[in-house]
């Protein structure tokens, strides 16, 4: 099961494919509540609709472990990459999907299998949603949009 962050939600909204990162992940991912407050405070995403769950986090164990990370780091998550972290550390996922580069530091630290865009766009031509190059072009295309990725990464690379 995947949890998915604003990073990974924002890449495909921008492009006005959503959907298509509906139709990949299927019923295998969910969001939470706080990177639904974080996706819906830009004010073009606020008309998507989000197919997926939306999980509400336990406020006290948020806080908690917000209170942790103040003490252990990284310091910097939002809330948004912390519900998702904290989904995976309560078993209700078994990965996070972020590009955030501060939580997959922190996930890689502590053995939380983390993964981003590409891997996404990677499992859509393994699954024959997309061609390579299908993919390839909409990678080019969030990159155009703003997505800020190396430009030597590429999906062909990470097949």
């Amino acid at each position: 099961m995947y949890v998915i962050d604003n990073t990974v939600l924002s890449n495909f909204a921008v492009i006005g494919k959503i959907e298509l990162l509906h139709e990949i992940l299927k019923c295998c991912a969910f969001t939470t509540k706080e990177v639904e407050t974080e996706f819906r405070y830009k004010r073009s995403f606020r008309g998507i609709k989000i197919k997926f769950d939306v999980v509400r986090t336990n406020a006290r164990d948020l806080e908690d472990f917000e209170r942790v990370l103040q003490l252990t780091g990284p310091k910097g998550l939002h809330s948004g990459e912390i519900s998702c972290i904290l989904s995976v550390i309560n078993g209700k996922a078994d990965t996070v999907l972020t590009d955030d580069n501060l939580a997959r530091k922190y996930c890689k630290r502590e053995g939380i299998e983390v993964h981003g865009t590409v891997f996404v766009l990677v499992l859509a031509v393994k699954e024959k949603i997309l061609t390579l190059d299908q993919a390839e072009n909409i990678l080019k295309e969030m990159k155009e949009k703003g997505y800020s990725l190396d430009d030597q990464i590429n999906i062909r690379g990470a097949l």
